[in-house]
């Protein structure tokens, strides 16, 4: 006899009490802070391992988290983390594990948990601009031996149900985002006539942002006048230095170097008109749409990360020829005047990150997630 659905929430409740969920992954972000410790309000038995702690204010460690040594390197560019082989605890519990597949130990990790009868969820992209041939292949074999496939965007698990041509039952999606709330007290209402003619780019300088064919769009004669604020380091900064300086516009372009709080961030998204991102953008693009901010972005999606999905060309922002300055500069110019579109994109993208890409949308997914989990170990699943 089939329970009630009202029988299956009472022992799902219950359930989310008992069950010990483990997140496994190379590093703790700072972006993920606010995601685990809403998931572990709703499963206090949460353990998140991870062999770096990065981009935090300080070395606090959580509760929640347990650090484990640094991967070994091992021939052909593949990771082994160590220790991770020790979190299992009793049947019926649930690892979650990075879709990075150079993390060969992973592999382990999934053949061991089938023996003692734990869950394993594979959570991953689908496809990566930034991904060699060899790590799509392992990337679509490991997530092919998990219980459970858990992607960044719905689009991605769109594309991965089309691949098949079949329903996919145990695929689910996060939309990966930021917490915005913590966005929103620092937050100034968008209105862009009331701001200069400035636009803001945030992310690291390097080869895959491209951020050296944003100063060159903005050296041309159409970009006259137009102001930047650059926030983040990397390989490229020095270069981008240098580069602004022969092209004559740093007396409008601010490196501002890592920022890391909000409430500094905020005091300079809350200025510019939009975000401009001329490489591979990921979530650099759900911060700025937090913000408010219309985007101009290049036009390859292939060539983005997972999160790209946020974005709507001619809803939330404007495309330019990808790698091509003169491009980039045309649409930098034709909208950053067009006040009544700007406010239009900008109404948008706030719409969108308000909905959802946000870590209170992601948690309510991961909870379902779970919830069909415990439905399948307890044979209520029809």
């Amino acid at each position: 006899m089939s329970l009630s659905q009202k029988e299956k929430l009472a022992r799902t409740k219950v359930s989310f009490d008992k069950i010990a969920i483990s997140i496994i992954q190379p590093a703790l972000p700072r972006y993920r802070l606010d995601f685990f410790q809403r998931i572990e309000r709703r499963f206090p038995k949460l353990k998140v391992l991870s062999s770096y702690s990065v981009n935090t204010y300080s070395e606090e460690k959580f509760h929640w988290e347990c650090r484990l040594k640094s991967p070994k390197k091992l021939p052909g560019g593949l990771y082994w983390q160590s220790g991770a082989l020790r979190v299992f605890s009793q049947k019926n519990d649930v690892i979650v594990l990075t879709g990075n597949a150079r993390y060969i130990s992973n592999v382990f990790i999934i053949l061991l948990a089938k023996l003692k009868h734990v869950k394993t969820v594979w959570w991953g992209q689908y496809r990566s601009p930034t991904s060699s041939r060899l790590s799509c292949h392992l990337r679509t074999l490991i997530s092919s031996m998990a219980d459970y496939r858990l992607f960044y965007t719905d689009q991605e698990l769109s594309e991965f149900v089309a691949s098949r041509k079949a329903s996919a039952p145990r695929a689910f999606a996060l939309n990966n985002g930021i917490d915005v709330s913590s966005i929103s007290q620092f937050l100034k209402p968008y209105e862009a006539r009331d701001r200069p003619r400035r636009i803001l780019f945030i992310g690291r300088f390097t080869e895959k942002s491209e951020v050296l064919l944003l100063l060159k769009a903005l050296s041309l004669p159409q970009c006259e006048g137009i102001e930047a604020q650059l926030i983040g380091e990397g390989d490229l900064f020095a270069a981008a230095e240098k580069l602004a300086q022969r092209l004559g516009i740093s007396d409008r372009v601010n490196f501002l170097g890592e920022v890391n709080e909000e409430s500094s961030i905020a005091k300079l998204a809350n200025t510019c008109r939009m975000l401009v991102y001329p490489g591979c953008v990921g979530l650099s693009l759900i911060h700025g749409m937090a913000y408010e901010l219309p985007s101009v972005l290049h036009s390859d999606e292939s060539n983005h990360m997972p999160e790209i999905a946020a974005f709507e060309s001619g809803s939330t922002g404007v495309v330019f020829d990808r790698g091509n300055a003169e491009s980039l500069a045309n649409e930098i110019a034709g909208i950053i005047d067009d006040t009544n579109s700007l406010n239009r994109f900008s109404l948008n993208s706030i719409a969108i990150v308000t909905r959802s890409f946000n870590t209170s949308d992601m948690t309510e997914r991961f909870e379902k997630m779970i919830s069909r989990i415990l439905d399948d170990m307890n044979g209520m699943t029809p």
